[in-house]
């Protein structure tokens, strides 16, 4: 089964109904909510802020 915080923070991403930086927030709180280790999910946190621009509101064209 997948995460659902991925699938939420995805979904998030592909319709740009909020700022992505809020998106991003979502996926952070989901994962702690998921049990996910800080460790993973701070890194993945920081690896959407870093690089996951290119992709926001790739489904809103």
């Amino acid at each position: 089964m997948p995460h659902q915080a991925a699938v939420i923070h995805d979904y998030l991403y592909a319709t740009a109904s909020v700022s992505r930086a809020d998106a991003d927030d979502v996926l952070l709180e989901a994962m702690e909510d998921e049990g996910v280790p800080a460790w993973r999910r701070w890194g993945m946190y920081l690896a959407v802020r870093a690089f996951g621009g290119s992709h926001y509101g790739y489904a809103a064209d």
